[in-house]
């Protein structure tokens, strides 16, 4: 017997992440000692905090710094801080996993993520937001067709 998977709208989901709870980054101006006190002190910014110290002995020998993480780092309100981290070159390169970009398409087009994962497979569809997954899975295909890479053809898209 062969089912179709049933999507729903997003608007329909309750999530529990939403942009207005992230950390801001420090006004004014910029200074190491304001960036690290403005790190959110939950979940992935406790462990921000820890590779600060490592990272800058790093930089400061000319080594590059590649950043490997999962999708918390994302949903946790981190993100604006990692741009900070590229943008001056304390990071060379941040390696994340498939659902980094869900939680990062999601925000950026939604203004929240990260569904209540109990609830969601109790109801039988965990990962069935409509535009989440139509819009990824085009946007993938167009990238493959013209020889991108995952993160390549989700920032072009994202951007236009």
């Amino acid at each position: 017997m062969k089912k179709s998977l049933k999507t729903y709208p997003m608007a329909q989901r309750h999530n529990l992440v939403h942009l207005k709870d992230f950390g801001r980054l420090p006004e004014g101006g910029f200074s190491a000692s304001k960036f690290v006190d403005s790190i959110p002190n939950i979940h992935a910014g406790v462990t921000l905090r820890k590779v600060i110290d490592s990272l800058i002995q790093a930089r400061k020998s000319n080594r590059p710094v590649l950043l490997g993480m999962g999708a918390h780092v994302i949903k946790c309100g981190v993100s604006p801080y990692l741009i900070k981290l590229m943008e001056s070159s304390a990071l060379t390169g941040i390696a994340m996993n498939g659902a980094a970009a869900i939680h990062d398409f999601e925000l950026a087009y939604f203004g929240e993520t990260s569904e209540d994962v109990a609830k969601e497979l109790k109801e039988g569809r965990f990962g069935c937001v409509e535009e989440t997954g139509a819009w990824m899975s085009e946007t993938i295909d167009k990238g493959a067709k013209a020889n991108l890479g995952l993160g390549k053809c989700l920032v072009m898209e994202i951007d236009s």
